[in-house]
């Protein structure tokens, strides 16, 4: 049932990635790790991950519509963004390589991630100015303890403006 679930919840997920023009870096178990800015950069990688996160929050609100209907549980998902440097490339062994980000970039969007609640889409401090502002409210939260990190993170929820 896990299975099942998982492979007509990623497909939905994937595709609002690839057409923000992000890259699937992997799944993670139930979750999944998707960049902005590597391979290739553009000048609206932040922009681009951010508008990704709150589609995926409203595909997966039609998602659930589909699953009650169904008799099956909803899910819920939670983002977390940063933005900064990491190091992107080939990692592996000559018997497996794959596709991957390493940094302390990528280990502090985890750790917001994780810090985020059911439904919500938090992002950095960093990622908070280099969006353009457009089409989102930034709203603040209280920073939070990230392993490996000396002091707290500061942190904003994100969701789309809407128009009145």
């Amino acid at each position: 049932e896990v299975v099942g679930l998982l492979n007509a919840y990623f497909p939905r997920m994937v595709d609002i990635v690839f057409r923000n023009g992000g890259t699937l870096e992997k799944f993670v178990g139930d979750a999944l790790l998707a960049v902005w800015g590597a391979p290739v950069e553009s000048h609206d990688d932040v922009d681009r991950a951010v508008a990704a996160a709150n589609e995926m929050q409203e595909a997966v609100a039609r998602f659930n519509v589909e699953q009650r209907a169904a008799g099956r549980p909803a899910i819920e998902i939670h983002v977390g963004i940063a933005s900064g440097p990491a190091a992107a490339g080939y990692i592996g062994t000559d018997r497996y390589v794959q596709y991957a980000v390493i940094g302390d970039t990528t280990n502090v969007a985890a750790r917001i991630c994780s810090a985020a609640g059911p439904g919500e889409v938090l992002v950095s401090e960093a990622t908070r100015r280099g969006h353009s502002g457009r089409g989102v409210v930034f709203e603040d939260k209280p920073a939070i303890a990230a392993k490996g990190k000396d002091g707290p993170v500061t942190v904003h929820r994100v969701r789309p403006a809407t128009s009145s």
